[in-house]
């Protein structure tokens, strides 16, 4: 995996090998808390290699290496940086489970394929496309991209699903792209509780997004609650005047 970002500073790789430090829940706007969230690889990893900036360094899981030691907190040093030309720029390698404990490739990527919902972007707001590239038993290969496009000051978001099903034996490929349009209002909130996960930050913003159709006319459905990903589907019910005034 490869992100164009600025890059790891050291206290990015500090809190990256801590639990319960992350450098997020003193920050607002991330959603970043128990400092656990990318110790998840290692459902389907028994390594991960992370190449940034100056630093190169692996955690590692049930390997002899580790053994005296917590390898997935504990960074250990590679030698192989990411090249000059190629920063800034952030690369992370997984290390796959052997074939007795992997979770079968299919599954794997039907979770890419399928799973990820289209409004992921919606709410990333430093994201602007995630691309997913599937290599299949079969010659097949299937890319995913994800874009979230910003119009009319931010008061519009566009998401584009764009899904690439090529075969390399016969050269042929299909494309298929879906659009959704959403609304976007936001208010700031102040005065909030004080909360241990967030020191010193009392104020967030509520964001609410509308799905509109090509008119600008709403689109009614149930819809996600995002803390910045997607959490679950709600009823909760918004009534809605014109379009262009507002909503309430």
């Amino acid at each position: 995996m490869e992100c164009n970002e600025d890059g790891f500073i050291e206290e990015n790789v500090v809190s990256i090998s801590r639990i319960g430090r992350s450098s997020k829940s003193k920050v607002r706007g991330y959603i970043g808390e128990k400092g656990i969230g990318f110790k998840s690889v290692f459902q389907v990893a028994t390594a991960v290699h992370i190449q940034s900036n100056s630093f190169s360094f692996s955690f590692r899981y049930g390997e002899g290496i580790t053994r005296d030691k917590l390898g997935i907190v504990t960074p250990i040093l590679e030698d192989e940086l990411v090249p000059v030309e190629a920063c800034p720029l952030t690369r992370m390698t997984l290390t796959p489970f052997q074939a007795e404990e992997a979770i079968p490739y299919a599954s794997l990527a039907a979770q890419f394929q399928q799973d990820i919902p289209d409004n992921l972007l919606l709410f990333l707001s430093t994201l602007e496309k995630i691309e997913i590239q599937c290599q299949h038993p079969d010659q097949r290969s299937t890319t995913t991209t994800f874009r979230r496009i910003e119009r009319d000051d931010g008061r519009m978001i566009h998401l584009v699903k764009t899904v690439q099903d090529s075969h390399h034996s016969d050269g042929t490929f299909f494309t298929e792209e879906s659009f959704d349009r959403y609304y976007i209002k936001k208010r700031a909130i102040s005065q909030l509780s004080l909360h241990t996960s967030r020191p010193n930050i009392d104020s967030c913003e509520v964001v609410l997004a509308f799905p509109v159709d090509e008119a600008s006319q709403p689109l009614i459905s149930m819809q996600s609650c995002f803390a910045f990903l997607p959490i679950r589907k709600t009823n909760f019910s918004v009534s809605c005047y014109h379009i262009r005034e507002t909503y309430c």
